[in-house]
């Protein structure tokens, strides 16, 4: 499980810098950066380093609609890619696991 867990967190960690690199192209390096802040600011919330939201909520509301929306889609985007990721893994147990079994015995191949 553990050599699971790793293979997901590099494919995670390889999506979401593709989806920075696109995100900052299409966009803007500001755009970037105000995404990567409320992503951090989610972060630090969810681990505790935050007792409350507000600093994500202020940002947020001090962003004009069309950017709350890339930062929306941002984020869905992001965790899009995370359950591909995990899917991916899946995958990859699933056909270790066929790599390792016995072929089946002659008489109950039939």
């Amino acid at each position: 499980m553990v050599i699971q867990d790793k293979f997901i967190s590099h494919d995670i960690r390889e999506l979401g810098a593709l989806l920075g690199t696109i995100l900052e192209e299409q966009t803007s390096r500001e755009t970037f950066e105000t995404v990567e802040s409320c992503r951090q600011a989610a972060i630090d919330y969810r681990s505790g380093d935050l007792d409350t939201r507000d600093p994500l909520i202020t940002e947020l509301e001090g962003l004009s609609s069309h950017n709350q929306r890339i930062v929306a889609r941002a984020f869905t985007t992001y965790f899009e890619l995370i359950n591909l990721a995990e899917v991916r893994a899946g995958d990859r147990t699933d056909h270790g696991n066929r790599a390792t079994r016995s072929p089946p015995h002659p008489r109950l191949a039939r």
